[in-house]
């Protein structure tokens, strides 16, 4: 019994002698190895540096090559969210309405609510029905999500 199974199952006797078996399931998260994890791993730990410069984000190789000197402050990164067709009102909304993108759930949840709708064999009916419920969404300050969500769950 090796060191290793002494510290981890001090009461199993299990005799080997290649590498222990135990300690070749630990993965350092390190240098993703097996055998040891991060806290004995003998590779210095990296340190992560946040770039100010654009310039900084480009290998010095490059910069070099093309004479680059210049010094470029990174600006705040603002995310942009795509405007899905249907799916963001155009008012700043607070809550969310997920909704499977299915006429007889649509019509379904509007009926619970007292809201006529149009009936199912009309022309258009589905274009009508996602925009009568985006407009009572907009009335409570809502946005609209159609998703593939499992009817009743």
């Amino acid at each position: 019994m090796c060191d290793h199974c002494k510290q981890i199952a001090p009461g199993y006797a299990f005799e080997h002698k290649e590498r222990c078996p135990f300690q070749m399931g630990l993965l350092c998260n390190r240098c993703a190895r097996f055998g040891h994890t991060a806290d004995t791993c003998q590779i210095p730990e990296s340190e992560y540096a946040h770039p100010n410069y654009e310039e900084q984000l480009v290998p010095p190789t490059y910069l070099d090559k093309h004479s680059i000197t210049t010094r470029n402050p990174i600006l705040s990164v603002r995310p942009s969210i795509p405007l899905l067709r249907n799916n963001i009102s155009k008012r700043s909304t607070c809550g969310v309405i997920e909704i499977e993108d299915d006429n007889i759930v649509i019509r379904q949840f509007l009926r619970n609510r007292r809201i006529p709708c149009p009936r199912p064999d009309t022309k258009g009916a589905y274009k009508r029905l996602r925009d009568i419920l985006e407009a009572y969404a907009k009335k409570q300050n809502k946005r609209v999500e159609y998703g593939f969500l499992k009817s009743g769950l």
